[in-house]
């Protein structure tokens, strides 16, 4: 909608016109197999805990969206294997991909996701001591052509590996992070066909970084423009965000002087959640204990490591609601605002997720009628493992991926989605402070001011807002206007 538009519908509105509000941020879109939640059992083992565990999620550029993690093989219902599951836009099963939407044939762990830009899927993870990633082709069929007959297997001694984290370089090479051997920090790189990449390590392919006294538990990777890799996790129990060079190297000469640092969020003892913005600087999210209370903490680093005092004064801890909050991820949406999802509750533990602005502010348009918490209870006196991830699919709405439980034993894969996404402009109305109508002498004097050109607290001097406005600060109306009504901020 143009900005003139709304200016129309605000000078001709009456005082008392009022409107009905819908697909708020942070509501379940119910235009997602029809109430925003979906679930799907793959193993069928009833009686067995730990059936069906989600640990990522994609979008593909078709809208269509993919979830991976562990499952019980249909052999024996002690075999743990590889699974996959994709759904159409819409939220139903996809039964063109694979057996009716699912794939379960591969012995690995399925703990991380990468979608190439000719539609075929990467799915990585843990394999006993080795690190192993697959690749099937977009009807959901292994690619016998990737690796050795559509499987790269790379080896390590010491405990069972775990990769969790992966990303894509622009030229086509994939970079896989975890830990390996004795608990130590890994990286390994492959070419776009599978193959690894000589070029990275000292000819190898991988790098084995023994950062600290601990063990360390890479959790998140992603790499920058020049090649750069930061990766973010735990180490010897604190979190820690790493950043090595394009050859695999300890990134020692622009970060920390180490290449490495500890202690990033507080007292938070892990990070799951990282991202970097588009300045360069890096937001990570993890789980603080705070007077002896499980918490969320937030914290963003400067390019050279060092903490940014700008946003949230150093680091923002809190909990969301009464109950224990454990971060689990962060999605960074493009105009800046971050989402930090968590398991919340206890003990019927639920999706819960607030947006923040981009100095670490609660926006109060997501989530509005909540106070800004999104709670999700998938099932009703239900539990979910721990493992949540969030993305954005192309609308900007927000997937969640976790695992449910659906019959007090049974484990299945569950997805919701909301909406809110930073593209929304289907929810652009004329009340632009939220107080349920449409008034000249506020909304209609706040959108003549901006037509204008004028900013900040210029648009608010002399307004005088209803007791129930939702929106009154210029960072909330600046914020409402882009997102909602596709007005350039």
């Amino acid at each position: 909608m143009r900005l003139i538009d709304i200016l129309v519908l605000a000078v001709t509105a009456t005082s008392q016109f009022v409107f009905a509000t819908a697909n708020q941020p942070g509501t379940l879109d119910t235009s997602w197999s029809g109430d925003g939640k979906q679930f799907l059992s793959i193993s069928a083992q009833s009686g067995l805990t730990g059936n069906d565990v989600m640990s990522a999620i994609a979008t593909q550029a078709d809208g269509k969206v993919l979830l991976s993690g562990v499952c019980r093989g249909p052999a024996a219902a002690t075999t743990l294997q590889a699974c996959m599951a994709r759904f159409n836009s819409d939220g139903s099963i996809d039964n063109t991909f694979s057996f009716h939407g699912t794939v379960n044939t591969v012995s690995m762990r399925g703990e991380a996701l990468l979608v190439q830009p000719d539609g075929r899927i990467v799915m990585s993870g843990g394999c006993g001591f080795s690190f192993c990633a697959a690749r099937f082709l977009p009807n959901g069929s292994l690619d016998t052509s990737f690796g050795s007959s559509g499987l790269r297997q790379v080896p390590f001694t010491g405990v069972v590996s775990g990769f969790t984290g992966a990303a894509r370089q622009s030229d086509g090479n994939m970079v896989f992070g975890g830990y390996c051997s004795n608990s130590d920090f890994c990286v390994v790189r492959l070419t776009a066909g599978g193959s690894l990449d000589y070029s990275f390590g000292s000819g190898t392919g991988f790098v084995v970084h023994n950062l600290t006294a601990g063990n360390e538990f890479i959790r998140h990777v992603l790499v920058e423009a020049d090649g750069k890799i930061v990766a973010a996790g735990q180490c010897n129990g604190q979190a820690c965000i790493v950043r090595l060079t394009a050859t695999g190297a300890l990134d020692t000469g622009t970060f920390n002087g180490t290449g490495f640092r500890t202690g990033v969020c507080a007292t938070s003892t892990d990070v799951y959640g990282l991202a970097r913005q588009y300045d360069g600087r890096y937001l990570v999210a993890g789980t603080a204990v705070v007077s002896g209370l499980t918490s969320a903490c937030v914290s963003r680093l400067n390019v050279d490591g060092s903490t940014d005092n700008s946003f949230a004064g150093g680091a923002l801890t809190t909990r969301f609601g009464a109950t224990p909050t454990q971060v689990r991820d962060l999605v960074l949406q493009a105009d800046g605002r971050l989402i930090v999802i968590a398991k919340c509750g206890n003990p019927d533990e639920s999706i819960c997720a607030r947006r923040y602005h981009t100095d670490g502010s609660i926006d109060a348009s997501f989530a509005s009628a909540t106070s800004g918490l999104m709670r999700t209870e998938m099932i009703a006196g239900q539990t979910m493992q721990n493992s949540l991830r969030g993305t954005l699919d192309g609308d900007g709405k927000l997937l969640v991926g976790a695992s449910c439980i659906t019959d007090g034993t049974n484990d299945d894969f569950c997805v919701a989605r909301y909406d809110g996404g930073p593209f929304a402009y289907r929810d652009c109305t004329a009340d632009i402070d939220g107080d349920g109508r449409v008034l000249a002498t506020t909304d209609g004097l706040m959108l003549s001011r901006v037509a204008a050109g004028m900013s900040g607290s210029a648009v608010l001097q002399g307004v005088q807002f209803a007791p129930n406005a939702t929106r009154t600060t210029w960072p909330v109306i600046r914020d409402y206007l882009s997102i909602h009504c596709g007005i350039p901020r």
